[in-house]
């Protein structure tokens, strides 16, 4: 963490402390910004789409911290002179903050998570006993559920698997023999980070386009299944298999279990 020089001797001890806990904060935002920097300069390849929502969500909270300096800015150049502690007391609240995004990114890059693998950890510190900590969790768990219930409902409204960077609890297996064609056997594929009312419209589209090409050819059909390492910890594994079996009957299940560990997730369906 940057400090203040210790050669500076006129500056009080309490002020000492009072700039290196601003020059903490300094530190972290910095590495927050790089963090998203990288993110937006890699292709979604690299890191898959719930890594850039999850840094979506990133920026929005860090716009609450810019609009708190543009402010204090403000207040100096009208008042002419702010007291440090001032300064001080208004940021605060971004020291626990910081501290703890800090150290769920740090678990998030040493664990090297991927996918819906995200999900969990985000779980895992989403209990937390400051209500600022918690929101700003819930949010980043907000922009990763969008994610989630977009590829979901995919699956469970069309039977479309839209999952190019393999993130997704439900992968495909492999093939049969024979079989009618299916939405990832064959045909065009959707990026899964960009799914809106009306992509799901053209996706149902191409679901029934598909369905009678395949009456005039058969082709291998693609088998499934659900993949434990990327099924987030609070969706039990029974419930899990019964989605990928049967979708259509345990939509709104899956959703109730979700909604009782994230209050914020919203489920958007056609």
């Amino acid at each position: 963490m940057a400090q203040v020089a210790h050669d500076l001797s006129w500056i009080t001890s309490s002020e000492r402390d009072f700039l290196n806990r601003l020059c903490r904060l300094g530190t972290l935002y910095m590495k927050f910004h790089l963090i998203i920097e990288r993110q937006d300069n890699v292709p979604t390849a690299s890191n898959g789409h719930y890594w850039r929502a999850l840094c979506d969500g990133l920026r929005h909270i860090l716009a609450d911290y810019l609009k708190e300096l543009v402010a204090l800015e403000e207040e100096i150049v009208a008042n002419g002179k702010v007291a440090l502690t001032h300064i001080v007391r208004t940021l605060e609240p971004y020291q626990t903050l910081f501290t703890t995004l800090h150290i769920l990114f740090q678990d998030l890059e040493r664990h090297k998570v991927h996918g819906c693998q995200i999900l969990d950890v985000l779980h895992e510190h989403s209990n937390h006993g400051d209500p600022t900590c918690q929101s700003a969790v819930r949010e980043l768990q907000f922009h990763c559920h969008q994610v989630f219930f977009r590829q979901l409902s995919s699956w469970l409204l069309h039977g479309l698997l839209v999952d190019q960077h393999a993130e997704f609890f439900i992968q495909a297996a492999g093939t049969t023999a024979t079989g009618a064609a299916t939405a990832d056997a064959g045909g065009d594929s959707v990026d899964g980070a960009n799914i809106s009312t009306s992509t799901l419209k053209a996706i149902k589209q191409q679901t029934v386009r598909l369905k009678k090409d395949s009456r005039r050819q058969r082709q291998p059909r693609v088998l499934h299944s659900v993949s434990s390492k990327f099924l987030p910890s609070y969706i039990p594994n029974q419930l899990a298999t019964k989605v990928q079996a049967r979708p259509r009957i345990c939509l709104g299940r899956v959703s109730q279990y979700c909604l009782v560990f994230s209050d914020i997730v919203v489920f958007a369906v056609l």
